[in-house]
């Protein structure tokens, strides 16, 4: 999914909330699994993100970006946009949780990206289960 991307380098003019000093992130795909990727900081490469595309965990999710981020970022087309979100990583990782009120959108035309946050009232939120726990077998409480 993220095979054409793998080793370029986004803009993100200081954008990422809490990480405004860093400007510049190389994204690369995992080797272990191509449906996650990192992102990590030209300027500090100890700074980074696992992220992922949201739909591919949350079809249904949606929303709208709106005309003044398109114009900073210049996205004409909508194939020129891909959405991330970044992974909050739990020990085991089935418990990781995803952002879904601050994605990521880049455009992979002109290669500038910025995180945007999500005021309207949505179905998702900042910590959703990127995994849906298992459902509980037939008398597994009953012991």
């Amino acid at each position: 999914m993220f095979e054409k991307l793998h080793n370029r380098v986004f803009g993100f003019k200081g954008s990422l909330l809490g990480f405004d000093a860093y400007d510049e992130f190389r994204f690369t795909v995992a080797e272990e699994n191509p449906s996650f990727g990192y992102l990590e900081s030209v300027e500090d490469p100890n700074t980074g993100f696992i992220v992922t595309s949201p739909f591919r965990f949350f079809p249904a999710y949606e929303f709208a970006i709106d005309e003044k981020d398109k114009a900073e970022l210049e996205i004409k087309e909508p194939e020129e946009v891909l959405v991330l979100s970044i992974i909050n990583v739990k020990n085991p990782f089935l418990e990781s949780t995803v952002n879904l009120m601050a994605p990521l959108i880049i455009n992979v035309t002109n290669h500038q990206g910025r995180q945007i946050i999500l005021t309207s009232p949505y179905a998702y939120g900042t910590k959703e289960r990127l995994f849906k726990p298992a459902p509980k077998e037939s008398g597994e409480d009953a012991c």
